[in-house]
């Protein structure tokens, strides 16, 4: 990504904490370091690159891992589900992308992609573009209303060897 930053909204300060036995998204950012966005802050047009790494743990079964970036309690974008390899391991994760605000007001709606990539101990790697299928606007929500974004994740299974930690993440605006 070779955009042209104007202003960094938020930056995660310190290591997440290990999520594991969970199916419902949870959030995954230290102390709630999304950041916060008045009421009529957001523009059409305007863009946002987010960056989310960490570690995955996965036991066998191939779970999945659904990222969601969050405006309030609104998924304003997802990178629907990303299956794990079907051998148990650890793995490092980044996963960037750009969203662009493609409507504002009383029905805002973000568009976009990211790029997951995941290098494991012991199986195979995972690049993929995300979400796969057909490129769709989030969920809507009031851009007119003060709202945090935020990052939560979800699991397809629910056991204590599927774990995420959120080692970094940023938001920035670009040009």
């Amino acid at each position: 990504m070779d955009s042209k930053y104007i202003e960094t909204y938020t930056s995660q300060k310190a290591r997440g904490t290990r999520k594991s036995n969970f199916t419902t998204a949870q959030s995954v950012l230290v102390d709630m370091n999304g950041a916060p966005f008045p009421g009529a802050f957001f523009e059409k047009g305007a863009k946002f690159e987010f960056r989310v790494a960490g570690l995955l743990e996965w036991t066998t079964g191939t779970p999945a891992f659904t990222f969601n970036f969050m405006i309030g309690s609104t998924i304003a974008w997802s990178s629907g589900a990303i299956a794990m390899p079907s051998t148990a391991d650890t793995g490092v994760f980044v996963l960037k992308g750009t969203l662009r605000l493609d409507s504002d007001g009383a029905t805002a709606r973000l568009i976009g992609l990211a790029e997951f990539t995941m290098t494991p101990g012991t199986a195979a790697g995972v690049a993929k573009v995300v979400p796969t299928g057909a490129i769709s606007a989030g969920t809507a929500w009031d851009s007119t209303t003060a709202y945090y974004s935020n990052m939560y994740v979800a699991c397809s299974a629910a056991n204590a060897s599927n774990a995420v930690t959120v080692e970094d993440y940023d938001l920035k605006r670009v040009a």
